[in-house]
Formats: C-alpha cells, structure tokens, sequence
C-alpha cells in the first residue's frame, strides 16, 4: 500500500500541472503572473517545477486571479470523462490511497481553513 506522502506527491503534481496550463492557456509568462499576483517570478518558476508547496492563501490568491475555484487548480485533470477513469489513473499508476485518503489525515484546522476559503470564493460570484 502507498503511503499518503505518494498521494500528496500525485496531488502536488496535479496542482502544477493545473497552474502551468492555466498560465499557458492565457499567453502569459511566469513573471506576468508574478507581477500580477504579487509574488517572485523565481517562486512561481519554484511552484511549477514541483519545488516548493503552496500555502492554501497563496492558492487562493492564485485561483482568485484566474477566477478558477480551488477545487479547479487541485483537481486531478479536467478532461477526465467520469470517476471511473480518475479510479483508472490512479491503478495506472500504482497509488493506492484516494484524495479523499489523503484529506483526511490533513488537520481538521486546515481542513476547515480549504472550506472558508471556497465558501468565501463563491459568495464572490
């Protein structure tokens, strides 16, 4: 069985890949978004290449700029035609732990942190 530290890194990778293609997908470069956000080109180039975590405002921050929700940037991919094929990654590629495993050994301070920052985000809307 793999360990929720793989699941975390499978997620993690998911995040990355999400903000690199949201960037992509609006023609800007990483010190575009950088400037625009209020952070450091060389962070954004950190959180793209997997090196640095984000911190759930920062995530916020991101997906407010892009008027994604957060659930959009740590969603497993998109283009996913229902749950089974997710099910079906994730025996691909040998994890065995669901988000949903993962999420609940997260704090339920941070937990409840993720859920304040949603809410927020959609009274916005």
């Amino acid at each position: 069985m793999k360990s929720s530290d793989d699941t975390f890194v499978y997620v993690k990778e998911r995040i990355k890949d999400n903000l690199i293609n949201l960037r992509k997908e609006r023609g800007m470069s990483q010190r575009d978004l950088a400037g625009d956000i209020g952070l450091s080109q060389s962070f954004i180039n950190m959180i793209e290449q997997g090196k640095r975590d984000l911190h759930i405002k920062t995530l916020h921050k991101i997906a407010t700029y892009y008027d994604v929700q957060i659930h959009d940037l740590v969603c497993i991919d998109k283009n996913y035609e229902n749950l089974n094929n997710i099910d079906n990654d994730f025996k691909n590629k040998q994890y065995s732990n669901t988000v949903v495993d993962f999420l609940n050994q997260v704090p339920e301070s941070t937990l409840e942190a993720i859920a304040r920052a949603y809410i927020s985000g959609k009274k916005e809307r």
